[in-house]
């Protein structure tokens, strides 16, 4: 990976550590072989049935990359995995691909506000989409969901039953 572009992405990765994401533990390897850097944060959601509100997290993974159809212009592309789960009902398993209509060209390394719009952008839709992804997730599973409250929430924390 030609350092320029590898710097162009460090800098969004920075702007992104600065909205509270966390790069892998082995994010410089990644980086070297297969060219993403693998960014990890809690995204808070908000769920609403029968006039109850709550709030979860929902850990959110992204491998971010960036791509070129030209080798002159480069676009972050992402991967977004997420794994939501409400007692009750099944585990639901979140992955897709998105990018951002920010370009970048070698000459922008130093284009300070082109970074911070670039991170900001990423933050933002993946955060709207999981939260989309929870809301629908809820809905789709409310009966269920009611079910295991009405009965097994209390019992969570009863003695276990038979004994």
């Amino acid at each position: 990976m030609n350092e320029k572009i590898q710097a162009i992405l460090l800098r969004i990765v920075l702007g992104l550590k600065r909205l509270k994401w966390i790069a892998g533990q082995d994010w410089e390897i990644t980086l070297k072989g297969e060219g993403h850097i693998p960014l990890v944060r809690q995204i808070e959601v908000e769920g609403n049935m029968d006039n109850e509100t709550w709030k979860d997290n929902v850990e959110t993974m992204i491998h971010l990359k960036l791509s070129s159809d030209d080798e002159i212009t480069y676009f972050p592309e992402y991967t977004v995995y997420a794994n939501i789960y409400a007692r009750g009902a099944a585990n639901k398993d979140v992955v897709f691909k998105m990018d951002v209509d920010v370009a970048f060209t070698k000459e922008d390394v130093k284009a300070d506000d082109k970074f911070a719009l670039a991170s900001r952008k990423i933050n933002g839709l993946v955060e709207d989409s999981i939260e989309n992804e929870y809301r629908d997730y809820i809905e789709a599973n409310e009966e269920n969901i009611k079910a295991y409250r009405q009965g097994g929430w209390k019992a969570d924390n009863d003695t276990p039953r038979g004994g």
